[in-house]
């Protein structure tokens, strides 16, 4: 677990840099007073002393070190992931979806005031019809990283998402784990935490994560802990300042589902997206649904339709056209998965896990 005093954020940051997103997209956050006395004393707060201190950070060629730190702490960051046209089109992709979404949804959101899910909120649950998530399968610059994670070459990518906050998420999400229950391991039901790492998701960054708007926090040392997870009011304030920071476009976070994280304020004025693709260990086989269709994965590099063999299919329409509304995170679930992927672990790959069951590593 970490130690609160080796947590402490660096005083010197530079300023954050202007929005990367139009500015009719961040003019949709907002629905309450960004001036108000208590959220100018938290951005205050944030700004001096939100981050983790010393966070390192890997260069894509340092896989070893990569795949020591995700053992050890849970997650690791990948610095200059994507190019600079891999950027551009997932900036082009996330604006279009984003801007879709929240039309939808409404500042409301669909996982709390001002958050949103990419793919909760279509009905296929993923995003995997669009091209500029499928770029992102498999590049170069992460496939090592995974292969010594799972520590093998044959993983699958079995979901494709990410989230988004829009400037005025003024609260903490509360922590907790994508992921928990049982799964079968070598033949056997196991606690997951007892197994090697089964699910892995890769957040991409679209736009520079900055003190204010809206970082991930992850506690490191807790992807197999047995410790509850905390509720707000009990959460120590330096873990709610265990951000990724520093964190820029065009670096990934490569994160263990079972660690305990969560979203914290944008109290900035441009809104922060996380767009990601999740992985599954080649011994892991729950049942998969399919949400990349075949003309474009026929339009995949072969190493890229691998990864995405157990997500193709003849995908309906209205699965990638409309939108699951009204659909709030924890009130309505999706269409149940198959009695073998029942367990909550394999359940979260499906969409069908709990988000209570999740906290308490209880099986769905």
């Amino acid at each position: 677990m970490m130690d609160d005093a080796k947590r402490l954020p660096s005083m010197n940051a530079p300023p954050p840099p202007p929005s990367v997103w139009p500015e009719a997209l961040n003019a949709l956050g907002w629905r309450g007073a960004s001036d108000d006395a208590a959220v100018a004393a938290l951005r205050a707060s944030l700004a001096a002393e939100n981050g983790m201190r010393d966070l390192e950070t890997v260069d894509p060629t340092q896989v070893e070190r990569a795949a020591e730190l995700f053992r050890r702490e849970g997650f690791v960051v990948v610095r200059d992931v994507l190019d600079a046209a891999q950027l551009e089109l997932l900036r082009a992709g996330c604006a279009r979806e984003m801007k879709r979404i929240v039309d939808a949804f409404g500042a409301g959101g669909n996982r709390g005031s001002h958050r949103f899910s990419f793919g909760g909120a279509h009905r296929s649950g993923s995003c995997g019809h669009c091209p500029e998530w499928t770029q992102l399968v498999e590049l170069a610059t992460v496939q090592p990283v995974l292969a010594a994670i799972f520590d093998s070459d044959e993983y699958r990518a079995c979901s494709m998402g990410g989230d988004f906050c829009l400037p005025g998420a003024a609260s903490y999400q509360p922590l907790h784990a994508d992921t928990g229950g049982e799964l079968c391991f070598e033949g056997e039901d196991v606690d997951a935490r007892d197994a090697p790492v089964a699910l892995v998701t890769v957040n991409f960054l679209p736009q520079d994560f900055t003190r204010t708007n809206g970082p991930l926090r992850q506690i490191p040392a807790t992807s197999t802990t047995r410790d509850p997870i905390p509720s707000l009011a009990d959460e120590p304030d330096a873990w709610k300042r265990s951000t990724l920071l520093p964190c820029r476009a065009g670096w990934a976070v490569v994160r263990d589902l079972r660690a305990w994280h969560g979203g914290t304020p944008n109290l900035s004025q441009g809104t922060r997206a996380v767009p990601n693709v999740e992985y599954c260990a080649p011994w892991l086989e729950p049942g998969f649904r399919a949400s990349v269709p075949r003309e474009l994965y026929e339009t995949l590099p072969p190493r890229a339709q691998f990864r995405c063999a157990r997500i193709v299919g003849d995908v309906d329409a209205r699965l990638v056209d409309e939108l699951r509304t009204p659909y709030i995170f924890g009130r309505r679930a999706p269409p149940p998965a198959p009695p073998r992927a029942r367990r909550g672990f394999v359940a979260r790959v499906l969409g069908c896990a709990r988000r209570d069951a999740a906290r308490t590593h209880k099986t769905v």
